[in-house]
């Protein structure tokens, strides 16, 4: 056993962490567990000997067997509790109590902590935990040297285990901001992270904080507003001031202005994820932060499923910036347009491509690409996507169609995007969305097929040579966000027998191809897929 691990083997404190050297500042809470064999068994083991710089610490013995205590600064969290109930109640039992000051140094005790010791482990029924069920967990404040040194020791058999931490006065060297890319396109999220030392305040669970991120006072911080699936939480409310006074520096402040250089546009914008349910987010600017696991002090923007509360506009203008400022550290957002190109590789089929043959085609294009953390494939009803389309001979899409809503109602003009002829439709969710042709010149040698979402059908069309059809078809159900991106058209293939022999078979193919790309990776802006075709 190495002898840097020895020394401590038995002993665990929460803020002995190499990320932040071994600090902590603050109304941090720091969790103190002895691992001991030799002292797990939960009905008659003693309690462990620890002391926090000299002055006896009270533990509590879990059912896992380990002991447990939990320290904090106790002129902070006396700070704290100015207008607010962060710390529970501040108490001195009665004296058959666990935690009664005759068992304990502290030089305040503060019962039923459970806003900043949220995932304590159940104490277990060693008679040294008397009367605690109700009012654990339980918080022992000490009096620290601001810059000083907290030594923590478990007496173990007259071979002590220590271990020692700085009380900081200012966080910030432990505050930072970093971006995941350095330029985003129009529509792109935004991913955060956020180291913090003091933002760190429960060792036990995922410390959450909400900002309004507009205000540059950020007048309303709220702690906990949301646990780390998206429900609600503790909900502790701050001012930017009070948190000051509990040490957080300028690590108290996160501001984002969406528009710094006033050309009237915001080119940022708030959204919720699985994070964070606001029903105001984008008129508050609000932006919840959580921390990545429990003691971390890393802290994002992002959900589980890579979804950002933060986007760049989707109208948002080339060479625009917006800035995102966290504990005086600010990080610019500037838009950008990236150059794309289409390549066919044809390499692999020799001088003539026939059917049955693949090839690959790749696409380049950053601006597609929204998401660094994902690998993103081209959506036909994403209407930002621009999708490569090849069209062969005049088959019907619909630019050519009466579209209708809900019945009868037809769409004026509705939004077609001119290269993949797709059509995007407002309506009301639930609303049947269908697209009225006209096919003319039918010939009985032909097939004819409608093309949507739902897939190719063939359609029975009865008319004679020559004559005129109308043909409905449905595009699709308006869904619930009110808009529909869709297509519809209508396909001919087949061949012509002249009753001439000396006339000349006509074969006919009139078709719309979406090339629905898949991205080869997380954030690599490269798009990929095969095509080949079959010869009638």
């Amino acid at each position: 056993m190495p002898s840097a691990f020895a020394a401590t083997e038995n002993l665990v404190v929460s803020a002995d962490n190499n990320l932040f050297t071994k600090s902590f500042n603050g109304p941090m809470v720091i969790e103190v567990v002895v691992n001991d064999n030799d002292i797990d068994d939960l009905a008659n083991s003693a309690e462990p000997d620890v002391t926090v710089n000299g002055a006896t610490l009270k533990m509590i013995q879990a059912g896992d067997g380990n002991w447990y205590a939990y320290i904090a600064e106790s002129e902070i969290i006396s700070n704290s509790l100015v207008n607010v109930s962060l710390f529970g109640g501040l108490d001195d039992p009665h004296s058959a109590h666990a935690f009664h000051s005759d068992n304990t140094d502290a030089e305040s005790i503060y019962l039923d902590t459970d806003v900043v010791v949220r995932q304590p482990k159940e104490p277990s029924l060693n008679p040294l935990n008397a009367d605690i069920a109700d009012d654990w967990p339980v918080v022992q404040g000490f009096d620290f040297t601001v810059g000083g040194d907290v030594t923590v020791t478990y007496a173990k058999g007259g071979n002590p285990q220590s271990i020692t931490m700085e009380f900081l006065d200012d966080p910030d060297d432990f505050a930072s901001l970093s971006l995941d890319r350095s330029s985003y396109p129009p529509g792109a999220e935004i991913h955060m992270t956020i180291q913090s030392l003091a933002h760190n305040i429960d060792p036990t669970d995922e410390d959450s904080w909400t900002y309004i991120t507009a205000d540059p006072n950020n007048s309303s911080v709220i702690y906990g507003q949301f646990n780390e699936n998206g429900d609600p939480g503790v909900n502790i409310n701050f001012t930017t001031e009070h948190l000051k006074t509990l040490k957080f520096d300028d690590s108290a402040v996160l501001t984002i202005d969406t528009d710094p250089n006033n050309h009237g546009t915001p080119i940022l914008e708030f959204k919720n994820n699985d994070d964070q349910d606001h029903d105001n987010v984008a008129t508050n600017s609000q932006v919840t932060i959580l921390e990545t696991q429990p003691n971390s002090g890393i802290f994002k923007n992002t959900d589980k499923a890579d979804v950002a509360n933060i986007k760049v506009a989707n109208n948002a203008s080339r060479d625009y910036t917006g800035t995102i400022d966290f504990a005086d550290n600010p990080e610019s957002v500037p838009i950008s347009n990236y150059p794309g190109s289409l390549v066919m590789d044809i390499n692999g089929i020799g001088g003539t491509w026939n059917g049955g043959e693949e090839i690959t085609v790749t696409l380049d294009d950053g601006d597609l690409n929204l998401n660094s953390l994902v690998d993103q494939d081209i959506d036909i009803t994403n209407w930002a996507h621009k999708i490569p389309t090849v069209i062969i001979g005049s088959p019907l899409t619909l630019k050519d169609a009466t579209i209708t809503v809900g019945g009868n109602t037809p769409v004026e003009d509705p939004a077609i995007d001119k290269f993949s002829m797709r059509a995007s439709i407002t309506g009301t969710a639930g609303q049947t969305v269908n697209a009225t042709f006209t096919v003319e010149d039918i010939h009985p040698d032909l097939f004819y097929f409608s093309n949507t979402l739902g897939g190719l059908q063939e359609l029975p069309i009865n008319a004679s040579l020559g004559s005129t059809q109308n043909v409905t078809v449905k595009v699709g159900t308006i869904p619930a966000d009110d808009n529909l991106v869709a297509v519809a058209d209508i396909f001919t293939f087949g061949q012509i027998i002249s009753e001439l022999e000396s006339a000349a078979t006509t074969r006919n193919a009139d078709a719309i191809y979406r090339i629905l790309l898949e991205e080869s990776g997380d954030n690599t802006a490269t798009y990929t897929a095969t095509i080949e075709y079959t010869a009638l």
